[in-house]
């Protein structure tokens, strides 16, 4: 990878920058599921005793009222009902939390601990129906988890492209001479627009080298064949 600094002397480049929105749904809308958890809170939601208890989050993504009495939360993969739900209902497209505090009160109406914490160098999570089937898990084991950082699916996601692969842009390889001259006026400087970069040439991501080409990687610096870019010899392109 080069250098951030090294970018701005070698390389200057200008891209058109397009927005795209998009929204997708990461999980079935079967089923209650275990949307996310916390395993190592310190200053995230307090319990009732004002305790940092560890927490897990339960969602509801179908069109119906569900009964969550006799469906079980584990760690245990070998003893799925390890901690039983009272006789409580999760609305339609609603969410239930549930404390991972070894408190063990499983009483409706109250606020909900189960009978074991969660583990935060990684362990297995279930979330089991009534008839003992597992509907939601992290198997074999969670990852790491880190301090007030919470894990979980993603339901609704909105990502915004700034440069897309087909995306043009310009560039230059100024020598030092041109370099003293341009400087730092391409960036923007209310003077200065609009900047012409007219002369510069025609580019496409990722700078350095791309796979436009079918046979090998091109590096837009050289116009020559190259497998990567890299910090070798002070920051300049490889030429193969």
């Amino acid at each position: 990878m080069i250098k951030i600094s090294l970018i701005y002397k070698y390389i200057v480049i200008v891209f058109c920058i397009v927005l795209i929105g998009e929204c997708a749904i990461a999980q079935s809308e079967n089923t209650v599921y275990i949307s996310e958890f916390l395993a190592s809170n310190k200053k995230s939601i307090v319990d009732e005793d004002g305790e940092s208890s560890d927490w897990i989050e339960i969602y509801n993504p179908t069109k119906e009222i569900v009964n969550l009495s006799g469906w079980a939360l584990s760690d245990d993969s070998v003893n799925l009902q390890k901690w039983i739900f009272p006789n409580i209902e999760i609305a339609s497209n609603d969410f239930l939390i549930v404390f991972a505090s070894l408190k063990d009160q499983s009483v409706a109406g109250s606020e909900l601990h189960t009978s074991f914490r969660l583990e935060s160098a990684g362990e297995y999570l279930a979330l089991v129906d009534k008839n003992g089937e597992v509907v939601s898990d992290y198997k074999p084991e969670f990852e790491k988890q880190y301090q007030d950082i919470s894990y979980g699916i993603i339901q609704n996601k909105d990502t915004t492209e700034l440069i897309s692969s087909t995306t043009t842009g310009k560039l230059l390889l100024p020598t030092n001479a041109e370099w003293n001259q341009i400087e730092l006026t391409w960036t923007g400087n209310s003077s200065q627009e609009p900047f012409d970069d007219s002369s510069w040439k025609l580019a496409y991501p990722a700078v350095g080298y791309d796979t436009r080409n079918a046979v090998s990687n091109i590096n837009l610096a050289l116009g020559k064949p190259s497998s990567q870019s890299s910090e070798l010899n002070n920051g300049a392109f490889p030429a193969s």
